[in-house]
C-alpha cells in the first residue's frame, strides 16, 4: 500500500524486533510444495524477501509480483537482481483487489494493471497486451499471499478470492500465511500491531478480516496448516476450486 513506502527500508528491521525471524519462518515453512510450481503470482510481498526465497528454491517458476508500494516493490526487485533471478520477476504497482475484480458484467475477470513501458513477457509481449480483442489469458498454478490478507476488509478478500480463482490452473494451490487470535493476548498483539501500522503506514484496517470463510465460499479447500507461536501466527495451503480431491 502506498502508505508503506515511508517505512519500507525500515521494514524487515521493524518485524525482526518485533518477531525476530518467526515471520520469515512462517513465510518460508510451505517453500517446499512450490518446487514445481512454474507461474507464480505473490500479493502483497511487501520487501520480497519471500519472494527472493521462491525465486532461489525454484529455478524455473516466473513470477508476478503485485503491490501497491513503489518503494517495497524496488527492494524486491533489487533482491531479485542480487540473487540472479529478476529475469524470471515481473512486478506490478497495483492494488491486487482491482486487479482482479471480477467484470461487472458477469463475464470472466481480466488481469487488469498498470504496466511500465518496459515491463515484459519472457517472449518479449507486453502484460495486459491486447490478443485478438482481448487481453492475455493468464493461468497461475501457485498464489502466495503473507500477511497480506490482513490489509484488507472480508468484502475485499471475497473479490479477491472470486477474482484469482479465474485465473488459476487445476490443482493450483494458494499459500496464505497470517495471523490469528485464539486467545486475549494473540488478540491484544493483533490489536496493537493494525494500530502501530495505522500510525506508520496509513492502515485503514482494524481487524482481521474472515479470510478463511472468504477462500472457503469461493471453492478454495485448505490442505494443510502450520501453526506456531501459540497460534498467534499460521501457515495455510488451499486447493484451488476443481483440484484434484486426492490432494494430500
Amino acid at each position: 500500500m502506498p502508505g508503506f513506502d515511508r517505512i519500507a527500508r525500515a521494514y524487515r528491521w521493524i518485524e525482526y524486533l518485533t518477531f525476530g525471524r518467526s515471520l520469515e519462518r512462517c513465510r518460508e515453512v510451505q517453500i517446499p510444495r512450490m518446487s514445481l510450481a512454474k507461474r507464480a503470482l505473490v500479493l502483497g510481498d511487501g520487501d520480497g524477501r519471500f519472494t527472493t526465497a521462491l525465486l532461489a528454491h525454484n529455478r524455473m517458476v516466473q513470477v508476478i509480483a503485485v503491490d501497491q508500494s513503489a518503494a517495497m516493490l524496488g527492494l524486491m526487485s533489487a533482491r531479485a537482481q542480487a540473487a540472479g533471478a529478476s529475469d524470471r520477476l515481473r512486478t506490478i504497482q497495483h492494488d491486487a483487489v482491482s486487479v482482479f475484480t471480477p467484470a461487472s458484467d458477469g463475464a470472466s475477470s481480466r488481469l487488469r494493471h498498470r504496466h511500465a513501458p518496459d515491463e515484459q513477457t519472457p517472449g518479449g509481449q507486453a502484460f495486459g497486451e491486447q490478443v485478438h480483442g482481448e487481453e492475455e489469458p493468464r493461468s497461475f498454478d501457485l498464489v502466495c499471499s503473507h500477511f497480506f490478507l490482513d490489509c484488507l476488509s472480508t468484502p475485499q478478500v471475497e473479490l479477491l478470492a472470486q477474482g484469482v480463482a479465474e485465473h488459476l490452473a487445476p490443482g493450483a494451490l494458494w499459500i496464505v500465511s497470517e495471523f490469528a487470535t485464539p486467545s486475549w493476548w494473540a488478540g491484544l498483539i493483533v490489536a496493537i500491531l493494525y494500530r502501530g501500522f495505522a500510525v506508520l503506514a496509513g492502515l485503514q484496517t482494524r481487524q482481521l478480516p474472515l479470510w478463511q470463510e472468504a477462500l472457503g465460499q469461493n471453492g478454495f479447500t485448505c490442505v494443510a496448516e502450520a501453526k506456531s507461536l501459540a497460534g498467534l501466527l499460521t501457515s495455510s495451503v488451499w486447493l484451488a476450486p476443481n483440484g484434484p480431491q486426492n490432494y494430500l
